[in-house]
């Protein structure tokens, strides 16, 4: 089937074992989506199973995944996929490449997405390990039957026979990074606090997260559409793919924008500067110096390495050492002098 996503990437320590990394995210992404889903109308999958027909689900991508760990991108997708291609010291850092995420309209679903994500990387690599109990029965069933409850009690069943829902699992992850990081600032500490708010939410008053949560807030709109217009499914489809109309006068999302329903986390200037302005503490920034201020040099560029010609002698700059905290010192020395080519050259690997 057809469906739409969001590929997700992260660098994580080749030192963790992946059967650490498996038993950690596996759980972690069949249940995440009771948040990140954005919803979706009807079910494929419903169709040839012979379930009962599903009205509305919580992802648009849970129901086109049928195996738990593999490589392939397109037909048999995996909850955990191991496509490692880190562009990075490939001996220090492997590539968590996740491939089960919705397309979210919202800032906040997205950024909760990332952010709750990027902290069970970091619980990780602090040694942090997901419990043995922890680990389901039968994820694509998990998955799946997750996605499509409309009852939204999300009850999964573990690896022991045991039940659990997919809010208390989250709340484990929740309460082993509270624990780990006490004294949480700045994003981190916005995304626990959010973590946290968005559970209880979730347990006591789902529907009241649509300013938040993509498959709540389309879910209204559907019921709405509904009331006024009848239940014609290819209609209601409709109305869910204009939720994703990404033309700012066309698309349902940027209207409920517009009348200040959603909760945003950045405005449209911080946006615009960002397209233009590379965060300082990557090796976006040299990439996109070199393309401003060396591109009558610059031969071709990757997010590993830079090829240049300079005074007739063909120069590979290699980016590879500017990722994570071991590459914050060089971008620093860079940063505080004279940002020209030549100082670059001397600062960074070349070959």
């Amino acid at each position: 089937g057809s469906s739409y996503g969001t590929h997700e990437n992260y660098l994580l320590l080749r030192s963790i074992p992946f059967e650490a990394v498996a038993e950690a995210f596996i759980p972690f992404l069949c249940t995440r989506i009771i948040f990140t889903g954005a919803g979706k109308v009807g079910s494929e999958l419903a169709c040839y199973k012979g379930r009962e027909k599903v009205r509305y689900q919580l992802s648009q991508r849970a129901e086109h995944f049928d195996s738990v760990v593999g490589a392939d991108t397109q037909f048999h997708r995996p909850i955990l996929n191991t496509r490692d291609e880190p562009h990075a010291d490939e001996h220090k850092y492997r590539r968590l490449h996740i491939i089960a995420g919705d397309a979210n309209m919202s800032q906040y679903a997205t950024a909760l997405k990332v952010g709750t994500t990027a902290v069970v990387v970091e619980m990780l690599e602090n040694g942090w390990r997901a419990p043995k109990w922890l680990q389901l029965a039968n994820p694509v069933k998990a998955f799946h039957e997750i996605s499509m409850d409309e009852e939204m009690r999300w009850i999964v069943e573990l690896d022991d026979g045991k039940r659990m829902s997919a809010i208390d699992i989250q709340r484990l992850y929740l309460e082993a990074a509270q624990k780990m990081f006490p004294k949480a600032d700045g994003d981190l500490k916005w995304v626990l606090g959010e973590w946290e708010y968005v559970l209880d939410m979730l347990e006591s008053n789902p529907l009241g997260l649509s300013d938040r949560l993509d498959w709540v807030a389309k879910l209204q709109l559907i019921e709405m559409f509904k009331e006024t217009e009848g239940a014609d499914c290819d209609k209601l489809k409709a109305i869910d793919l204009a939720y994703h109309n990404v033309d700012l006068n066309e698309g349902l999302y940027y209207a409920l924008e517009a009348k200040g329903m959603t909760k945003r986390i950045v405005n449209d200037e911080e946006i615009e500067h960002a397209i233009f302005h590379p965060p300082t503490d990557t090796r976006a920034l040299i990439r996109g110096w070199l393309v401003t201020h060396s591109s009558s040099l610059l031969k071709s560029i990757s997010w590993c390495t830079a090829n240049l010609l300079v005074d007739g002698k063909r120069l590979k700059i290699d980016m590879r050492s500017l990722v994570g905290a071991d590459g914050l010192p060089i971008i620093e020395e860079l940063l505080n002098g004279e940002f020209v080519l030549e100082r670059l050259l001397k600062v960074l690997p070349t070959g």
